[in-house]
């Protein structure tokens, strides 16, 4: 599951990542988790905060060390 989810999203702790998901990424990702998880046994909670900006970025409130969400964008390699 860890490794599925590393190619949507930054992880963010132990099993949550946070996505950036386009409509058609969203299928493609929950596709993808349907026929990985044990349908009796696991259970997979996708959790829509808005938009990804700073406002949907203080939906998330952090205790303890400091989070720097990374906002889309270009990345530099």
């Amino acid at each position: 599951m860890f490794k599925a989810l590393q190619g949507f999203g930054e992880h963010v702790q132990l099993s949550v990542f946070r996505c950036d998901l386009t409509p058609a990424r969203l299928v493609r990702l929950t596709s993808m988790l349907d026929l990985l998880i044990h349908h009796d046994e696991d259970q997979v909670l996708l959790v829509k905060v808005g938009k990804s900006s700073e406002r949907a970025l203080r939906a998330f409130t952090v205790l303890g060390r400091p989070h720097a969400f990374r906002l889309p964008g270009p990345t530099v390699v």
